[in-house]
């Protein structure tokens, strides 16, 4: 119910029926193009079902999903499981090296 109806409704009820718009009874049967709103549905469905099946749409969906997830897995595989404390350790090892050079000077 609108704010409107609400409040018409309140000061004069005899009115309200008077300003809802035609057809908001619920008896008014919805159409697409002439068609009632289920069969316009059903056939949209069964239009869009078989473009799919027509352009092999589901098989590209599952092989699109397949290498994906076997990118992922392989990926996660594949890397190191401690990168960080790896790339720690050698900084603080060259930091070390740095420190400890001597640096020769060859120019003449």
């Amino acid at each position: 119910m609108c704010i409107v109806d609400h409040h018409t409704s309140i000061v004069s009820p005899h009115t309200t029926p008077h300003t809802r718009p035609p057809g908001r009874d619920g008896r008014t049967k919805v159409s697409i193009l002439g068609i009632p709103r289920g069969l316009a549905v059903l056939l949209s469905t069964i239009v869009a079902l078989v473009l799919i099946q027509r352009g092999h749409g589901v098989l590209r969906g599952m092989l699109g999903l397949f290498i994906g997830t076997g990118l992922i897995v392989g990926h996660a595989s594949v890397r190191n499981p401690n990168l960080k404390a790896r790339l720690s350790n050698a900084r603080d090892e060259f930091r070390a090296v740095w420190r400890n050079a001597q640096f020769h000077d060859y120019t003449l």
